[in-house]
């Protein structure tokens, strides 16, 4: 072989020498495709190959005036890791490719600099510390971001964005650590779990926000598709938890990038959070259910450019998530932690509950500081426009334009002010409305009023716009605010520590061992001390043996009952402690005079905590238009308690509901809501504009009355977050009412018979149809009339 001579020979030497070496490798290795994909020199190049795109699609995302400091974060991350060039490779590429040439180069500067300073970081235990590598990121990017910046002079606003820039770079190095090598002591210095899913979530929504801005035909979004994607995985192996921490996190990066509302973090949000609950069970009713709820929260943003895009992207990731193999599903669910792994699963429930609870805050957080922003830049409308923009269509060419506009200004403008309150009141302007000396000053007077006419007429419609626009936003944010309660909620939900029962749940496995029955248990109380008993294996055999119930209840020394007997599944069962109580319910309704319909719904449900729902609505008026705004209230208020949503998020939801809706038709409903556990006996009375109900407790009888106004009539945030608590026992009644039943002209009465009511003489139901009989012989039947009886007895 002869002697290389040159230095572009010796360059094509050692890289013909590296290709032989590759090729041998490759050749050894031709046993097959999977001993292929398991070489290491291929894994090595895949992996240089995934750490460049990573790199170079963040160096594409943009934020607040430009500045782009995801790539910069991600390449600081690999100084110490494998791959480490082919990440600054990708990172150079990207910043010379998306930015313009200066801030290209500022960028590229940083690099070169942290590339450096990588190199010549000591080896000792300084360089394992958290701290280095990200302060060393912050202080060349704010370094080199200033003097770019303070070649014109370095402002307070540009130094605050040059300092923004640094400290998301620096932030987001060391979640992208902890997310590249979960190895390094970084990770296990923050607590590996919780570190290592934070930080893949925010790498995972940074990379989608870099895909959000490629689209098809300018509507779907690739990125925004991908994201919903991987909510619908995480929500269906993962649960509620997941599933709604991963859709804020997805959701507010691509609010982030994405026009118009932020309507994603709630779309996002509330689908995992709702569709959650099914998870790990029918793909197709888990996929329903979430495409159902996403284009419910899209309804708020009709009109914007994220719709129709986000129904588009939900569909067609719904039916890439029904293709998922179940393979694909089992590798997801590996990578969550499962709160079933760890006996009563403590770690696990902390874990979750914090998640939760961060996620709520910074939802709050962000909604929060969006609608202050836009407050603040909400400036009044000033009608006086209507004669600024009046006289340059007239009296721009008027000869004496110089005299009445400059000249004479302010008597012009006095006059035209004077005159303001008239047209105002009229809707047109006259030459009546203004004073005598403008008049005769004016040789344009007709054409002039006709102007101002015109424009006074346009500028009412832009201010009814920019009410109803306002009120839009008020009702959206007004959402936000509740996502973020029903995600305090949830996570106040979650099992503490110390509530899980490991002596129970050896209890039960020792005893189904005995029987030749594997299965795992878990066995904890919830916030209302209630038991809980959740076994997963052989569930089928149980159900085989003699009087398994009664056993399983011997074990947890109390008396226990299926969750749901319809959904008892073969490798699953959900078992709770049985009710203390039960309630008898009796409903009676009498229409108005001469309506076919009423516009009283009522309806009532159990869920499977063992709690009772009664709801009361009253549309605004009587007959079928009352009837159908009382029958989509009842059912939207269904939906959302079945769901998990507190009663009193429900009601905020139906109210900001019905107001999008009045801008073209007033519509309201009164709404009375009745939440009764069973296993405690506490009940809870929520109510929005309802008549009074009547509690029986202990041989008193309570009248509780509703105050403010009907759902649809209040503003966002008007609804009061007070309700009405009482514990009832056995023998304790419960009467609702609707306000065909006046209370001035029937409350003794109605008190007398509520408090002689007794079950042995009559039901509920006969007591129901008492009371409104009484309200109809009194009132005439002049509105629609309804009573709903409840009576409380011990199982």
């Amino acid at each position: 072989m002869p002697k290389p001579s040159g230095k572009s020979v010796t360059y094509n030497y050692e890289k013909g020498r590296a290709d032989r070496k590759f090729g041998a490798k490759m050749r050894a290795h031709t046993g097959g495709l999977a001993e292929v994909l398991h070489n290491d020199v291929f894994v090595t190049w895949c992996d240089a190959a995934i750490r460049f795109l990573i790199a170079f699609l963040l160096a594409g995302i943009k934020l607040f005036s430009g500045i782009s400091p995801f790539s910069i974060g991600f390449a600081a991350a690999a100084v110490k890791g494998r791959a480490k060039y082919a990440t600054y490779l990708g990172s150079a590429a990207g910043y010379l490719l998306f930015l313009p040439w200066s801030s290209g180069l500022t960028y590229l500067s940083a690099l070169a600099l942290i590339f450096g300073g990588g190199f010549l970081l000591p080896v000792g235990q300084a360089r394992k510390k958290l701290w280095v590598i990200p302060l060393l990121t912050l202080g060349v990017s704010c370094f080199c971001g200033a003097i770019v910046a303070s070649s014109g002079g370095l402002t307070a606003a540009e130094a605050a964005i040059v300092l923004a820039d640094g400290t998301i770079a620096a932030v987001s190095c060391v979640f992208y650590g902890i997310a590249l090598f979960p190895s390094r002591e970084t990770s296990i210095a923050l607590g590996t779990e919780f570190a290592r899913v934070a930080s893949i979530i925010i790498l995972l929504s940074t990379v989608l926000m870099s895909l959000a801005e490629l689209t098809v035909g300018g509507v779907i979004s690739l990125g925004r598709t991908v994201a919903s994607l991987v909510v619908f995985c995480v929500s269906y192996t993962g649960g509620v938890g997941f599933g709604c921490a991963f859709g804020v996190a997805v959701g507010l990066s691509m609010d982030a990038v994405s026009p118009g509302y932020p309507i994603f973090g709630l779309a996002y949000g509330l689908s995992g959070l709702v569709a959650g609950m099914f998870s790990k069970r029918s793909k197709l009713a888990f996929a329903i259910l979430y495409v159902v709820v996403n284009a419910a929260v899209s309804v708020l943003a009709v009109g914007t450019e994220s719709v129709p895009g986000i129904l588009y992207e939900v569909f067609i990731a719904s039916c890439a998530f029904m293709l998922l193999p179940q393979g694909a599903m089992s590798r997801i669910e590996q990578l969550l932690p499962d709160p079933l792994r760890a006996r009563g699963a403590d770690s696990a429930s902390i874990y979750t509950r914090e998640r939760a609870r961060a996620a709520a805050r910074a939802f709050a957080e962000v909604c929060g500081e969006t609608a202050a922003v836009r407050e603040a830049a909400a400036k009044p409308d000033n009608p006086a426009v209507i004669f600024s923009r009046a006289a340059d269509l007239v009296c721009r060419e008027c000869q004496n334009a110089p005299v009445c506009w400059n000249k004479n200004f302010e008597r012009t403008t006095d006059a035209c002010n004077n005159a303001l309150a008239v047209i105002s009141a009229k809707g047109v302007a006259e030459p009546a409305d203004f004073p005598r000396y403008f008049k005769e000053n004016c040789i344009h007077m007709e054409d002039f009023c006709q102007a101002a006419s015109r424009e006074y007429q346009r500028f009412r419609r832009q201010r009814r716009q920019k009410a109803a626009s306002r009120e839009a936003r008020g009702v959206l944010y007004e959402y936000c605010a509740e996502i973020s309660e029903i995600l305090e909620s949830f996570a106040d939900d979650i099992v503490a520590p110390g509530t899980a029962s490991g002596e129970t749940e050896e209890r039960i496995s020792r005893y189904l061992r005995g029987l030749g029955i594997h299965v795992q248990a878990a066995v904890f109380r919830d916030t209302s001390g209630r038991l809980h008993v959740d076994l997963f294996g052989a569930c089928a055999e149980i159900t085989k043996t003699e009087r398994w119930l009664e056993r399983l209840s011997v074990c947890c020394a109390a008396r226990l009952c299926l969750q749901n007997e319809k959904h008892a599944l073969t490798h699953e069962m959900h078992l709770l402690e049985a009710e203390k109580y039960a309630a008898s319910i009796g409903i009676s309704r009498t229409n108005r005079d001469g309506e076919v319909v009423s516009g009283d719904i009522c309806g009532y449900f159990k869920t499977p905590e063992g709690k009772i729902y009664i709801i009361l609505t009253d549309g605004m008026g009587s007959g079928e238009d009352a009837h159908n705004v009382s029958a989509e209230a009842q059912s939207v208020l269904q939906k959302f308690i079945r769901s998990g949503v507190a009663p009193r998020a429900a009601i905020k939801m139906l109210n900001g509901l019905l107001l999008l809706r009045n801008e073209e038709k007033t519509t309201c409903c009164a709404v009375d809501v009745a939440e009764l556990d069973l296993f405690t006996g506490v009940l809870e009375l929520y109510k929005c504009g309802a008549a009074q109900s009547y509690i029986r407790a202990g041989g008193i009888v309570q009248t509780v009355l509703g105050e403010g106004l009907a759902a649809g009539l209040l503003p966002p945030s008007g609804i009061s977050d007070e309700q009405t608590k009482a514990v009832l026992r056995a023998g304790d009644l419960l009467v609702m009412v609707s306000d065909g039943i006046p209370r001035d002209r029937l409350q003794n009465r109605l008190t007398a018979i509520i408090s002689e009511f007794s079950p042995k003489r009559r039901t509920p139901g006969e007591l129901s149809r008492e009371i409104a009989e009484l309200a109809a012989e009194t009132t005439g039947a002049e509105d629609d009339i309804s009573a709903i009886a409840v009576y409380i007895k011990e199982i």
